[in-house]
C-alpha cells in the first residue's frame, strides 16, 4: 500500500490567479489559470500542490475525477 495523503479538491479552472482557498464541506479550492482542455488544468493542479507541498510531480496522483471539477488526489510520501 502506497503512504501518503489524500484531500479532496474543487477545482475553479480558467481563475484569473493559482492559489488554494479555503475549505467547504470538506473539499479544497483549488484555483488554477488554464482551461479544463485536453488536462491542462489536471496539469495545473498537479504543478500547484507540487509547489505548495514541496514534493515531485511523480509522487502526486489524481485518483478519481480526472474529467471533473472535483478530484481525489493523493500525494505519496515519496517517490518511486
Amino acid at each position: 500500500m502506497e503512504e501518503g495523503f489524500i484531500i479532496k479538491i474543487h477545482l475553479h479552472p480558467s481563475s484569473s490567479k493559482e492559489s488554494i482557498g479555503g475549505e467547504r464541506d470538506g473539499w479544497l479550492d483549488v484555483y488554477v489559470k488554464e482551461k479544463p482542455v485536453s488536462g491542462k488544468a489536471n496539469n495545473a493542479v498537479i504543478d500547484l500542490l507540487s509547489r505548495t507541498f514541496g514534493v515531485k510531480r511523480q509522487q502526486i496522483r489524481i485518483l478519481h475525477g480526472e474529467k471533473s471539477r472535483r478530484k481525489i488526489v493523493m500525494i505519496k510520501a515519496r517517490a518511486n
